[in-house]
């Protein structure tokens, strides 16, 4: 143990350097009695360490998680063994904390739900993309007026059948594409999007295992559709091109917002 306090204090003497990466070894090497001695080091840099390393103990991780450095918080809040109950206080803190909370894979779906009414957009986007994101939070974030977090929720394989309605008759295709590809799309609102007038959009009709038989045969007259299955395009170059293009177009909005307001 005194060889890690002997190395962090040249360090901060200037007499070495660690590297963010060194530092974080260092810790994930040290005892528990270590780690809660470290926990009120002086420098933030080394708390910031302590407070991402999956073996810290929860109780350290609480202290911390009231830490007055912001950067020592957001540790906390994006560290995968933080308890759940100081995710939810660390839900209320600062936005770049609370994109980690939203992030994290331990957060519940009842934090998941409050952060999905978050004012900012980057949080509501985490939140919208998180495998744990409950139905209800997703039905609502099917509501929002960002485009980004509406492509996001048509992907979310946990969006239920009323909110892929709602998004199925949205006037962007990248979203109404999304909706046609859903496992959870239900055969009504299928049967609508085959007459899409995108083609993209009724070939991904087309390609949904759960379309009915009815409207295929229907589509078998589609000459467009048809012919995209004969001559098929690269479609995961093309959703990744779209998804590039949105995600660009969403942040530069996203950061003129911010310096607006």
């Amino acid at each position: 143990m005194k060889d890690i306090f002997d190395k962090i204090d040249a360090m901060k003497k200037k007499e070495t350097s660690l590297s963010f990466y060194e530092l974080g070894v260092l810790i994930n090497k040290a005892s528990t009695k270590a780690l809660e001695k470290l926990a009120e080091d002086d420098d933030a840099g080394v708390r910031r360490s302590v407070a991402s390393s999956e073996r810290t103990p929860a109780a350290v991780l609480e202290r911390l998680a009231g830490d007055v450095a912001e950067g020592v918080r957001y540790r906390v809040a994006g560290n995968p063994k933080a308890p759940v109950k100081l995710l939810e206080k660390l839900a209320g803190d600062d936005v770049d904390i609370r994109i980690q909370v939203a992030s994290n894979p331990n957060t519940p779906e009842a934090v998941l739900g409050k952060l999905s009414r978050d004012r900012k957009f980057v949080v509501k986007r985490c939140v919208a993309e998180h495998p744990n994101t409950p139905a209800t939070a997703l039905k609502k974030l099917a509501e929002d007026r960002k485009l980004d977090i509406k492509i996001r929720v048509a992907e979310h394989p946990n969006t239920p059948a009323a909110a892929l309605g709602t998004l199925a008759e949205e006037d962007d295709w990248n979203i109404r594409y999304r909706v046609a590809e859903h496992p959870n799309t239900p055969a009504t609102v299928l049967k609508k999007l085959a007459g899409d007038k995108e083609m993209y959009v009724r070939s991904c009709v087309a390609n949904n295992d759960h379309t009915p038989a009815a409207v295929l045969e229907k589509m078998a007259n589609d000459a467009a559709v048809v012919g995209n299955f004969a001559n098929p395009p690269n479609p995961k170059k093309f959703n990744n091109l779209v998804n590039v293009w949105n995600k660009l177009k969403a942040e530069c909005g996203e950061l003129i917002y911010e310096h607006n307001h």
